[in-house]
């Protein structure tokens, strides 16, 4: 059947209803090796020419083939960002303390400079 081209529900319903059909039979038909766990699933499946919609669709079905690799992966990714944070945190606070002792010691600069101006000696 042929289809018009200023019909644009008709040519995103064949491409969506392709793209679960591409992505449900590298699921199911698999590689040449399985993919073992949802990273080697995603990396397996997840390719740059899918669209976002497909590459989410991959993510649902690796999710879904792989539960317990993805609850792991989702907690290392936990971990890795509080780690992640906490060296931003202290780094935040490094460079905090820095900014303090430096308006610190310019206020003692400026006051010994006031002082000197005004006759008085600084302490």
């Amino acid at each position: 059947m042929y289809y018009r081209e200023t019909t644009s529900e008709v040519p995103v319903k064949i491409s969506l209803l392709t793209v679960v059909t591409v992505v449900g039979t590298l699921l199911t038909a698999g590689c040449q090796q399985e993919p073992k766990s949802y990273a080697d699933c995603l990396l397996s499946h997840a390719k740059p020419e899918l669209s976002d919609r497909a590459v989410q669709l991959v993510k649902h079905a690796c999710i879904a083939k792989f539960p317990d690799s993805f609850a792991s992966t989702i907690k290392l990714e936990l971990e890795m960002d509080e780690k992640r944070r906490a060296s931003f945190d202290a780094g935040m606070a490094a460079a905090e303390q820095s900014a303090n002792a430096a308006a610190e010691a310019a206020q003692r600069a400026a006051n010994a400079a006031a002082a000197q101006t005004s006759g008085n000696p600084a302490h």
